[in-house]
């Protein structure tokens, strides 16, 4: 008679997720870095004309995540990391950057800005239930830039709980980082060519979360849904609920998504 087969604990599953993720991950960037500088795609001329540059300084102190991982880790099942556990493959630097600038549209840098509520203090996503509902977002994204720029570009994500130090610091540096990105995460979200995603769903239900305050009773919510409304262009403001039909194409989705400013 066979033993019984032990059944993995959720943190066990998602440390197994996050291990196949990285392994999926680095073999994409693997092959991004083995280009010489004269086998990169070009840089798009709607990266410095729509103010992709004037975005580059503040990776200084915000990470940008690279969203073929987020894709990888949704695929598996994983969660997104806090910012001390993500993969030096998986960040957005100032040396593999130019995988952003050659995936600049017109009017749309690459850079996608979330706006969602945490649902527990620790974590914000402890089951992946919000990166599952952004995923078919990200992955439409990249089919399109791929499909139109080259296999080796990519959408630079900023997600708070990933892109910032978190408590427990392990040290002042971190403390210091986390400091400098808070204070200029409002350049992210009201730059007029990224992209805002607003998750305004109904919250998840997979788990008996701590906080179930809907998205417009959150003040950070608030002051993002304002903040990008300022001066966002057109196609840069989305809302996540107004997606109905998530198996279609990029330019689908936005129609689909566009949320009006304020």
């Amino acid at each position: 008679k066979p033993p019984p087969v032990s059944r993995l604990t959720v943190k066990q599953q998602q440390a197994e997720a996050a291990a196949e993720a990285l392994r999926v991950h680095e073999a994409v960037v693997a092959k991004a870095n083995a280009l010489a500088p004269h086998e990169r795609p070009k840089e798009s001329v709607f990266w410095s004309k729509f103010g992709g540059a004037w975005l580059e300084p503040l990776l200084e102190h915000t990470t940008l995540i690279d969203a073929r991982y987020l894709l990888a880790l949704a695929d598996a099942g994983g969660i997104v990391p806090r910012w001390q556990e993500l993969p030096e493959a998986a960040r957005i630097t100032p040396a593999n950057v130019w995988r952003l600038k050659a995936a600049a549209y017109i009017s749309q840098l690459p850079v996608l800005v979330l706006s969602y509520p945490w649902l527990d203090k620790d974590h914000p996503d402890r089951m992946g239930e919000t990166l599952r509902r952004v995923a078919p977002v990200l992955r439409a994204w990249l089919a399109d830039v791929t499909k139109e720029r080259s296999e080796h570009c990519t959408i630079g994500v900023l997600w708070d709980y990933t892109s910032l130090p978190q408590r427990p610091y392990d040290d002042d540096g971190q403390q210091a980082r986390f400091k400098r990105g808070l204070t200029s995460i409002d350049k992210w979200y009201s730059h007029p060519y990224t992209v805002t995603l607003r998750v305004t769903n109904a919250l998840p239900t997979g788990a008996e979360y701590t906080n179930t305050r809907p998205y417009e009773r959150r003040g950070w919510c608030f002051f993002e849904t304002h903040i990008s409304a300022i001066a966002k262009n057109s196609t840069c403001l989305l809302d996540l609920n107004e997606l109905k039909d998530a198996e279609q194409d990029w330019r689908g989705m936005m129609r689909q998504m566009r949320s009006s400013r304020r």
